[in-house]
Parts: structure tokens; C-alpha cells; sequence
């Protein structure tokens, strides 16, 4: 067995929104990919699948089905993130009532998640918060073959106190449903490129991003509560800031740090801001994981998640499908 490739359909997002693809052409761009035929789907902001969320019909469904075949794609994993502000009510009001709201909500996304064809569910990022919501919804998800699955995405610790109190949770439950799904941001290297970029066009002060920059990636991991302030002290540049702000939220994961969860990775999101025209990621140590990945025998999909479309101007935006396009040649080259 061998990692499969798909594609988080996130990718795609601004072509969508401005009415330059369709779903059906998002499919097509997946299934033109070699090697590649897993689909990543939302319900929010980006390319969603035909049907109608949280209760699809059975016409929609068929549609939704004659597609995957006439492309020769499959449903892997259903990102579940419209519903995390339904469950921050249980933070502050956690009775029975808010209790059985949420997992009525829990348990439609699970339902919508299998009705797709998708066996994986990644759960809200506020996961782990209301764990007892998500426990006691793992007979339920095991009846419908879907695993519930926490995103360990920025600014988040492989071994912080969320991801560990997920893994206890599994643990102690003995759940075969539940796991995680490693985002590649939480292994940056670097400021990517494009939002530098955007930061200098807004008016940052090139000198100091530059030393913004260069800080960064020769600290990884470090705390750099002191450096921020004395770039605080330099400059009151907002463009500026911003680019210090990105900095500061970026987590640094070893990526050898994968070998102690192998167990429990289910799904990879292949987070990327930038691809050269070597197809080279600049920003973040995708090279590293993957070869770890691989090590520890890892089956799963690795769907691309191309994030970099924000900072780009609408009337200049990058192709998208280009960019997947290589971050999958890069993929291939280390995976293959």
C-alpha cells in the first residue's frame, strides 16, 4: 500500500467565487492530475459539492455520484468547519439542551459525510474544547464507517495540550474513529512568499521585513516575544506589522515529531502558500514530512491545500490550478 493523492477543492476557491469554475470543472482539474483522485470538500466560501447541506436529496446524491464516476474520482474527506461557531454556544452554555443541539449537528455532519462517500469527517478546529460531544457521538460515526478527525492546523503543537488531550481521548475510548489530520502549515519554515509580497505592496518597509524574515527562519521554534518588541519599538508601519504578526503565529513543528502519532494520522492536508516554476515549496518543509510519512508507511491521502490565493490582487490572482498542478509534481518527486 502507498499514499494516495487528492485535492482539498479550498484550492480552487477564487476561480469559483468569480464564476470561472464550476464544481464539475473542479473535478476535471483533480481527475487531469496524474495519479490523483481523491476529493476534499467544504460546504462554506469555497466549491462545494452539488447537493443540498445538511440533507441532500436522492436526485442530487446520483448526480453527485455520476460524476465521481464519469471523472473517476472518489470522496475521501468532508471538512465539517461551518459548524464551529454552533459549537462555542456548548463552551458557554453547556446544558442539556445545548448538549443535544449540538450533537443533532455533530450527528447530521456525520450522516452528510457518509451520504458523499467520504469515510473521513475533520471536525471543527475548536476540537478537543467539547470532547464529550465528540466522544459520545463515536458509536454513532463507527455505524456510518466515518472517522472523526481533529485538523492540527496553525498555530497548534503536535504535542500541545489539545492535540494530547485528542490522543488521550482515543486512548481511552479504543475508538478505531477518531484520529488526526496533520495540516503542513504547522511545519513552516519560512514566511511565504506571497504575503510578503502583498505586505510590500501595501507599504511595508522593506528593510525591515527583510529582517522580519531572515529572524524567522533562522529560529524556528524559538521564543520571539523579545525581537517582536523591538520591531514594535522600530516602526508603527501596519504592512510592516503584519508581516511580524504572521511570524509570530507560525508554529514549528519537527517533522520527525510524526513518527510518535503514526497511529493516528487518518487524512494530510498538503497546506501550501506557493509553488516555484520548479515546482518547488519555499516555505514550508514539505520535503522533510513527507519522507517521514512515507517512513512510517502511511496509506492515507495527502489532499492539496493551496492557501495562497489571499494575497493576491483580484485583478492580478494567481492560477490556482497551476499551482496545484506543481504541488503535486513536488509530491510525486519525493513520494514516488
Amino acid at each position: 500500500m502507498s499514499i494516495k493523492f487528492g485535492v482539498s477543492f479550498y484550492s480552487y476557491q477564487a476561480a469559483y467565487a468569480a464564476g470561472k469554475m464550476t464544481v464539475e470543472d473542479c473535478i476535471k482539474a483533480l481527475s487531469d492530475l496524474p495519479g490523483a483522485d481523491g476529493i476534499e470538500i467544504l460546504t462554506a466560501r469555497t466549491p462545494h459539492p452539488p447537493v443540498s447541506y445538511p440533507y441532500p436529496t436522492e436526485k442530487e446524491l446520483a448526480y453527485w455520484f455520476e460524476l465521481m464516476d464519469r471523472f473517476g474520482t472518489k470522496p475521501v474527506a468532508f471538512d465539517s468547519e461551518i459548524r464551529g461557531k454552533e459549537f462555542m454556544k456548548y463552551l458557554t452554555n453547556p446544558d442539556r439542551e445545548t448538549y443535544d443541539t449540538q450533537m443533532k449537528a455533530l450527528k447530521d455532519d456525520i450522516d452528510f459525510t457518509a451520504a458523499l462517500g467520504c469515510t473521513i469527517m475533520r471536525a471543527p478546529n475548536l476540537f478537543g474544547i467539547y470532547s464529550e460531544v465528540i466522544e459520545d457521538s463515536l458509536g454513532y460515526a463507527e455505524s456510518k464507517n466515518v472517522s472523526i478527525c481533529m485538523e492540527v492546523h496553525a498555530p497548534l503543537l503536535l504535542k500541545g495540550p489539545f492535540v494530547t488531550s485528542y490522543i488521550e481521548m482515543i486512548e481511552r475510548t479504543g475508538t478505531k474513529f477518531a484520529g488526526i489530520v496533520p495540516d503542513l502549515a504547522i511545519f513552516t519554515k519560512k514566511i511565504n512568499q506571497p504575503l510578503i509580497d502583498k505586505a510590500l505592496r501595501d507599504g511595508a518597509e522593506q528593510e525591515i521585513v527583510d529582517e522580519i524574515q531572515r529572524t524567522f527562519a533562522e529560529n524556528r521554534g524559538r521564543d520571539l516575544s523579545d525581537f517582536a518588541e523591538e520591531i514594535k519599538a522600530k516602526t508603527t508601519n501596519e504592512a510592516t506589522l503584519s508581516v511580524l504578526n504572521a511570524g509570530l503565529r507560525l508554529p514549528w513543528n519537527d517533522p520527525e515529531e510524526l513518527r510518535d502519532f503514526a497511529r493516528y494520522i487518518k487524512h494530510v492536508h498538503g497546506k501550501f502558500y506557493h509553488m516555484t516554476e520548479d515546482c518547488v515549496d519555499e516555505g514550508i518543509a514539505c520535503e522533510e514530512v513527507y519522507k517521514v510519512l512515507k517512513d512510517i508507511g502511511f496509506d492515507g491521502y495527502i489532499c492539496s491545500e493551496f492557501e495562497g490565493q489571499r494575497y493576491y490582487p483580484e485583478d492580478n490572482m494567481v492560477d490556482e490550478v497551476e499551482q496545484v498542478r506543481r504541488h503535486h509534481v513536488q509530491m510525486h518527486r519525493c513520494l514516488d
